[in-house]
């Protein structure tokens, strides 16, 4: 008895024991009812001190662009400067500016960690098309790098050979 009573708390032990799971970052977002959940989440500051926050998937991007990553919130739409997209599967492009609308509420800003948590919802349009509606936006623990200034393109001289002009 002493002995079934010790085997069966070990295996109620074993059993009980789960594996964490850690989602950080993340970036997740209702849009029109379909979950739209990241593979990959992350931000760019810019020299100007604005940020991108993008999270992808294996064929769709949403992208907020905010001008300040202080905790505040930041609207979408008109002329903001601030503003959203997203890039469906059939690569159509939605924008909320200039007449969608929205705003990305940063609750968080870790400078020493590097990263950004907030929320967001929006509107976008693909002009006299489509729209689409972007609820129960949440990012969290975004990691964010600076902006690579890419190569410049330099161009290759051009030679002109316009022959003799006798």
């Amino acid at each position: 008895m002493k002995t079934t009573l010790v085997t069966l708390f070990i295996v109620a032990f074993i059993a009980s024991c789960t594996v964490q799971e850690d989602n950080t970052p993340a970036l997740q977002s209702t849009i029109d009812e379909n979950f739209f959940g990241a593979i990959d989440a992350r931000a760019v500051e810019n020299e100007d001190g604005s940020f991108y926050i993008q999270g992808t998937t294996q064929n769709q991007d949403l992208t907020m662009y905010v001008t300040s990553p202080s905790p505040g919130s930041y609207s979408f739409g008109g002329d903001s400067d601030n503003f959203a997209t997203f890039k469906a599967s059939n690569q159509v492009t939605y924008f909320t500016n200039p007449f969608g609308e929205g705003q990305a509420i940063i609750t968080n800003w870790d400078a020493v960690n590097r990263t950004l948590t907030g929320r967001f919802n929006f509107t976008a349009t693909v002009v006299g098309v489509d729209t689409i509606k972007v609820t129960n936006g949440i990012f969290y623990k975004v990691p964010y790098d600076f902006a690579q200034e890419e190569d410049p393109v330099v161009d290759p001289p051009t030679i002109i050979n316009a022959g003799s002009f006798a």
